[in-house]
């Protein structure tokens, strides 16, 4: 790990959530400055940030206790409601080191991606990560992506992503290679019938769900 470590860092006019600790709520506000109290950790150098918060109050509280806007949403949003509590992101696991003596790699962590072609990387935030996995859907399927298939479809509809990137052919035709040449060039052509389109749906579908086997069956 870069001795940037894999910690988001703050810097003045960022917009948070911080933990007002008087009242162990969380509450939205603008970083005003930070200090660096620690940089034994190999995740990261531990700080400490002055925030004022949207109310006009102004507190300090550590690294563990801040987190971007976009972040804090989407942790808010991170469970089904149910009687019991599920992961609903697609390819996104948090992880955390138990033992490490830097709370922000215990409490908080990171998050590592398995993209749809099966390689795996770390992102400070669960923005990033939901960003780099969906990308690489729009990638390898790019226009048969549907938005189930994406963990923030809404940034595709406002523009974010582009369902059709320019190696966009060459992906749809890997993805079709059990097809015969005449469904191939019908779907080059984009003269495919309903129940065509329907076939490479469940192609994609199938594709997709083997990534998020447990490490045991992905391995056999």
């Amino acid at each position: 790990i870069e001795r940037r470590g894999l910690k988001p860092y703050y810097k003045k006019g960022d917009d948070v959530y911080a933990k007002w600790e008087e009242t162990n709520q969380w509450y939205r506000g603008t970083i005003l400055s930070y200090e660096n109290l620690d940089c034994k950790s190999r995740y990261g150098d531990t700080r400490t940030y002055r925030i004022k918060f949207n109310d006009g109050d102004v507190g300090e509280t550590e690294d563990f206790n801040v987190f971007s806007s976009i972040d804090y949403d989407l942790i808010m949003d991170t469970t089904h409601t149910g009687p019991e509590e599920e992961w609903k992101w697609k390819g996104v696991q948090q992880e955390t080191d138990p033992h490490s003596s830097d709370v922000w790699a215990r409490v908080v962590g990171w998050y590592s991606v398995t993209t749809i072609d099966g390689n795996k990387q770390k992102f400070s935030t669960l923005a990033g990560a939901l960003r780099a996995y969906d990308e690489s859907v729009i990638d390898r399927y790019g226009a048969l992506t549907c938005e189930d298939d994406l963990n923030l479809p809404e940034e595709q509809r406002n523009g974010r992503f582009s369902l059709e990137p320019p190696d966009t052919m060459s992906s749809l035709q890997s993805i079709s290679s059990s097809n015969n040449n005449d469904d191939e060039s019908r779907f080059s052509n984009g003269d495919e019938n309903e129940q065509q389109r329907s076939t490479k749906r469940v192609k994609i579908e199938r594709d997709i769900k083997m990534i998020h086997l447990p490490p045991k069956l992905e391995r056999d």
